[in-house]
């Protein structure tokens, strides 16, 4: 099944990483985080979203 994801919800998604996992770099919450909704990469996610990596991380 395909859901689709905006960017606000990309968004809250990575501010509440951040509150579950601070001590976890950026890059690594993103990388999870894409993973978990089947894009592969954070790379893949940015080339979908038409984002860099570095913009998505942060």
């Amino acid at each position: 099944m395909k859901t689709l994801i905006s960017l606000d919800d990309v968004e809250s998604i990575k501010r509440e990483l951040f509150q579950i996992l601070p001590d976890v770099k950026s890059s690594h919450r993103v990388e999870a985080m894409a993973r978990g909704l089947g894009w592969g990469s954070r790379r893949l996610a940015c080339r979908v979203g038409g984002r860099s990596a570095d913009a998505v991380a942060r």
